[in-house]
């Protein structure tokens, strides 16, 4: 019986270079995305297989000295593993361009069929011998579908490539280059081994292509920050990216040390580094199960799997800052802000999980050095909420699509519309109509108001142009809201007579409300610009009167003619004796400073009686008429004052 000699010098060669791959990639901080996952499969298969072709080899050669069992079980693993390196390394590739989802499982299922039909003929093998086989005196001998090997494991390296090729705008190209060469040594190997049975290069091939993924496209240093040694913001957005997936709750912690910027000013860089530094390791110390991302500068965030380990950790970083300095030389009182999410369900897009931490942190800064703020599942979803009214609103002005309704404010005693009050809406294709009250406070936050106040003065005044409500008996004005930032500016005067005389209107067709709180300023520009446009014949409202902080001084003060009282203003009920006499003196007191009333929230026959017997002038309410569009409002004052 002739010994069959191979050649396993590359082999050994190729043991030794994957155990030091495998020590440094296990030894080093990462999250388990798929990506990392796959190339831990790819990494522990490629090691046993080359293992496996030095043993297998070695026990063909001297048969003799080994069992048939051990003969047939040591090949049959090498077989099983063998079948695995090519479709595993498409996955990788599947995973690594974010095409391993659910949506292309229908594509990824068809593809993995040549794969089947291996491992098919594998099970069988025993009984079969589509690889192998032995004869009676237990030599080796390739089965008739050995070769069968080779052609769908270079078909699924060829698809691999097609994958990279297609997907290429989403890698780098370093990466790209590493896909290529993988493909192309073990292509190279399985050729030289297919020709050349007893030379054992693919276990070498096999490692030469790990190391270079491992080195381009599994660098760790691509992932960590090179002062802390923690997951960096390019790791983290992974790791949300694949927390996503799998629809995951958000549970996180984010920590910003308070006083860096002092420590760096007074101590030096150095200290600075090393506070950082200490306190990053105390961080990845907490818990094995968590991970610690430094997202820039001094912040840091902290993410777990359970809701539970989250607050165990806040409770520990808030009790480990009380009593360390993570200084050696210099006793530094270190303070951190901190938030937390509670029962937080993660967004539908990663970003937004990064808006929701932030936002969080900065809602904690608010209220002072070391605060701890929660972070609910309300707040998450008005922060989102709010990002997505920011970009709607801003859509809405860009293409002045801004939607003015009006509401109807009438004479209780002769039941004429006597004027109406514009307010803005935005129709939305999917949240329908969006009230003022969910993006005013966002446009004066974020300085779109006078952009809104422009569109609703430039649409009020084309409306009046257009359907000459003025015709109709009784009717005096259309009213607007102006905020802090619009009577602000110093050409808002100007900006006003320009738009009405654009439009050839009479001074005093719109009337410009401001809120008690807004006039309660008093200053100087607010002043000026309401005297400029008095000048012109133009007026103004107090509104929503009753809610502020002004007093009698401020409406004698600045140059007011109505006051529209706020809805909390008028009682409810009109039993409660003391509240209505509150109400009837108010009345009485504007009536006798020579102000004209607007009482909104007149929703009940009994106020509409009320204010009757008191003499106001004007009312509004969804007793007479709710807010309505302007080609509505065109017609509806047709019928109530013709």
């Amino acid at each position: 019986m002739a010994v069959i000699l191979y050649d396993i010098s590359y082999e050994i060669c190729a043991l030794i270079f994957l155990s030091v791959v495998a020590v440094h990639f296990f030894s080093e901080y990462r999250f388990p995305s798929i990506t990392n996952l796959i190339f831990k499969i790819i990494l522990g298969a490629t090691f046993f297989y080359t293992l496996l072709d030095i043993a297998t080899a070695y026990t063909i050669s001297y048969n003799d000295r080994f069992s048939f069992l051990l003969n047939l079980m040591l090949n049959q693993l090498f077989f099983m593993l063998l079948i695995f390196l090519a479709p595993l390394m498409y996955l990788f590739i599947l995973s690594l361009t974010d095409k391993l989802t659910k949506k292309n499982r229908v594509f990824i299922g068809i593809s993995f069929l040549p794969w089947l039909a291996l491992f098919i003929i594998w099970v069988l093998n025993p009984i079969r011998g589509g690889f192998f086989t032995f004869d009676i005196y237990n030599d080796y001998i390739h089965g008739p579908f050995y070769y069968l090997i080779f052609i769908i494991s270079a078909f699924y390296l060829c698809l691999a490539l097609c994958m990279t090729v297609i997907n290429r705008k989403v890698i780098q190209k370093k990466q790209f280059v590493a896909i290529f060469m993988f493909s192309v040594f073990f292509f190279v190997a399985l050729s030289i081994q297919y020709y050349n049975p007893s030379l054992l290069l693919s276990g070498m091939a096999a490692c030469l292509a790990v190391v270079m993924v491992y080195l381009t496209l599994q660098n760790p240093a691509d992932m960590l920050d090179d002062l802390t040694g923690c997951l960096n913001r390019t790791a983290l957005l992974r790791f949300i990216k694949e927390r996503m997936k799998k629809k995951a709750c958000c549970n996180a912690i984010i920590v910003s040390l308070d006083d860096l910027p002092e420590i760096n000013k007074l101590f030096g860089m150095d200290t600075g580094n090393e506070v950082l530094f200490n306190f990053a390791k105390f961080l990845k110390g907490i818990s094995k199960k968590a991970f610690v991302f430094r997202l820039m500068g001094d912040t840091f965030i902290i993410a777990t799997d359970k809701q539970k380990e989250c607050f165990e950790i806040k409770d520990i970083i808030s009790g480990k800052l009380k009593t360390s300095s993570f200084t050696e030389d210099i006793n530094i009182k270190i303070s951190a802000t901190l938030c937390y999410t509670r029962n937080v369900r993660c967004p539908a897009q990663e970003s937004d999980v990064m808006l929701i931490l932030l936002e969080g942190l900065q809602a904690a800064k608010s209220k002072g050095k070391g605060s701890v703020f929660e972070i609910s599942q309300a707040f998450a979803d008005s922060v989102i909420f709010s990002f997505d009214m920011r970009s709607i609103l801003k859509e809405t002005l860009e293409k002045q699509d801004l939607q003015i309704w009006l509401q109807p404010i009438f004479s209780p005693a002769t039941g004429k519309i006597i004027g109406a009050e514009a307010l803005s809406r935005i129709l939305h294709p999917e949240k329908g109509i969006i009230s003022p009250a969910d993006f005013i406070p966002l446009a004066e936050k974020t300085g779109m108001i006078t952009e809104i106040s422009r569109q609703v003065l430039e649409k009020i005044c084309s409306f009046i142009k257009e359907h000459e409500p003025f015709r109709y008996e009784g009717f005096e004005c259309i009213s607007m809201n102006l905020s802090v930032a619009d009577i602000m500016q110093n050409d808002f005067p100007v900006k006003v007579n320009d738009c009405i005389e654009k439009h050839d209107l009479v001074p005093g067709s719109v009337i410009f409300e401001i809120t008690e709180t807004a006039a309660a300023l008093g200053s100087d520009t607010l002043k000026n610009n309401m005297e400029k446009l008095c000048e012109k014949n133009h007026e103004f409202a107090i509104d929503d009167f009753g809610t502020g902080y002004s007093n009698l001084s401020t409406l004698t003060n600045l140059p007011f003619l109505i006051l529209k009282t706020d809805r909390s203003v008028m009682p409810d009920d009109l039993s409660d004796k003391r509240q209505t006499s509150v109400f009837m003196k108010l009345i009485d007191l504007f009536k006798g400073v020579g102000l004209d009333v607007i009482v909104e929230g007149v929703e009940t026959k009994e106020q509409h009686d009320l204010l009757l017997r008191l003499g106001v002038k004007y009312a509004q309410g969804f007793y007479y008429a709710r807010p309505m569009p302007m080609d509505e409002f065109a017609k509806f004052i047709k019928t109530v004052n013709s």
